[in-house]
C-alpha cells in the first residue's frame, strides 16, 4: 500500500522496547466534556463581555502553544520548550 515501506513480517525483525524508568501519574482535574463545555462557556464570556484581561489572558495561552508547535523552533515540543521564558513570550 505504502511504497518504499519495510514491515517486519516476523518477530525477528521487531525490536524490543526499553523498560520503563519511572511512571507519572497525574490525575485529571475534570472530564473531557466538562473541559470543553468549559472552555467554550470562556471564550463565549470574554467574547460577550468584552473583558480584556481574559482575552489577553487566551490569546497569551495562545501565543505560547503556537510558539512551542511551529515546525521552524528548532524541534522543540510543547515538553521541551526552555527558550519560552528567556523570549519574553
Amino acid at each position: 500500500m505504502i511504497p518504499h515501506l519495510s514491515i517486519a513480517t516476523d518477530v525477528e525483525g521487531l525490536k524490543q522496547l526499553p523498560e520503563v524508568i519511572f511512571e507519572l501519574e497525574i490525575p485529571q482535574i475534570m472530564s473531557v466534556m466538562s473541559a470543553l463545555v468549559f472552555s467554550i462557556m470562556i471564550g463565549l464570556a470574554a467574547a460577550w463581555n468584552k473583558s480584556k484581561m481574559i482575552t489577553e489572558v487566551l490569546e497569551e495561552f495562545q501565543a505560547i502553544v503556537l510558539y512551542c508547535f511551529q515546525s521552524d523552533h528548532s524541534g522543540s515540543s510543547l515538553l521541551y520548550c526552555p527558550d519560552l521564558l528567556q523570549s519574553g513570550i
